[in-house]
């Protein structure tokens, strides 16, 4: 593991599964602090910039006051332009948006939504509530973002959207109202419960999007399932469902889903879903303990799993080879600050490939207790593994 950031500030990307490298591999995106183990306030910024991948040096490109530690602001190279773009979120007047940045010219265009994930043909990205987010899991949403919806446990009027790029026009695919109702029928449970979206994806080909459901609120436990539907809002699909554990999913491909949630067999472990009705999981574990989220190479041959011993309050990285189930490990992370390891600023590894699939860039503390971006080769093939 290579350190590539330095302090005495702080530089991180934040979320999983999304690659800080351009096109070219000339720069990384990420999120520079002052500060940290504590939740930013209302209005403080974080700088938005990029990094030489061989010197780390940090260049600012803009700042914003829509992130955390957690999510980071969900910083994204722009598809159609890939080496020059970043999309990522802001808030104007209290509420939160999408900014598209040339990085070089400093033009921006403003959207009167926020980014949640971008498509992969790059015309569109998705949307959903960061003030939702923020008031049932702080720490991931942004801070000082509202709920225009606060009164409702499901409103009809938020859920999960779509944003042309080149128009700005949104669209929403599906309300969390129709959410609820789906699934309440076959969760009894959850007639009690709020509803919110968030660890939104779309397919290799752009065509689907991945999204977590979560209920819950107030005094609730907080349940999840994983749901797909067609960027047109059509066959809305629940492929894991409530009550197994799940809180996030990645694509393989078009129609391949991996996920950690428990199986048929009650083991809670990296689990293999295709995008069907009916689908079958198939547990792809590797024997790994404790995993938090997986994270497929871009050729999905390979996924990289975190896991978490909170006893130890240990942070590990393995690679799992998908056709073999054969695992290595790569990082282990200790941590002495109990505020890095869990709660609103803890400091998740998040791992997300580089364009080739042979290293991951991983937020870490560093031996000096600041938080820093890491790269992590990668070995492949049996012999590696």
């Amino acid at each position: 593991m290579r350190q590539l950031t330095h302090g005495p500030r702080h530089h991180f990307f934040g979320r999983a599964g999304v690659t800080p490298w351009n096109a070219s591999g000339t720069r990384l995106a990420c999120l520079e602090s002052a500060f940290q183990g504590r939740a930013p306030q209302p209005g403080e910024r974080a700088s938005v910039g990029v990094v030489d991948p061989n010197t780390g040096g940090f260049t600012a490109v803009a700042t914003t006051v829509a992130w955390s530690f957690t999510a980071g602001a969900m910083i994204e190279w722009c598809h159609q332009s890939p080496n020059d773009e970043l999309l990522f979120n802001d808030m104007v007047d209290g509420s939160p948006v999408g900014v598209r940045l040339n990085v070089h010219t400093g033009a921006r265009q403003v959207y009167m939504r926020p980014f949640a994930a971008a498509g992969g043909e790059g015309a569109r990205t998705a949307s959903v509530s960061l003030g939702r987010i923020a008031r049932f899991m702080p720490g991931e949403g942004a801070a000082g973002a509202q709920d225009s919806f606060s009164d409702e446990d499901a409103p009809e009027g938020e859920g999960l959207f779509t944003i042309g790029l080149s128009t700005g026009m949104k669209r929403m695919l599906v309300s969390l109202a129709s959410l609820a109702i789906e699934a309440r029928a076959g969760h009894a449970e959850l007639r009690r419960r709020e509803f919110w979206i968030d660890h939104v994806s779309f397919n290799t080909t752009g065509t689907r999007l991945l999204f977590t459901v979560f209920a819950g609120g107030g005094a609730a436990r907080t349940d999840a399932a994983l749901w797909t539907v067609g960027i047109d809002g059509s066959d809305l699909r629940e492929i894991v469902a409530f009550g197994r554990g799940a809180t996030r999913g990645a694509w393989i491909g078009a129609d391949l889903v991996v996920g950690v949630f428990r199986g048929v067999d009650g083991s809670h472990a990296p689990q293999l879903i295709a995008d069907s009705p009916g689908a079958v999981a198939v547990a792809c574990s590797g024997g790994i303990a404790g995993p938090v989220r997986a994270t497929p190479s871009p050729d999905g041959a390979l996924l990289a799993v975190e896991s978490e011993n909170s006893r130890r309050r240990l942070k590990s990285l393995h690679i799992i080879e998908r056709a073999t189930v054969a695992t290595a490990p790569l990082v282990e992370a200790r941590f002495i600050d109990e505020s890095a390891f869990v709660g609103t600023t803890r400091c998740d590894l998040s791992p997300r490939w580089n364009r080739a699939g042979d290293a991951l860039c991983i937020d870490a503390i560093d031996a000096e207790g600041t938080r820093q971006l890491h790269i992590v080769n990668v070995p492949r093939g049996k012999a590696a593994l």
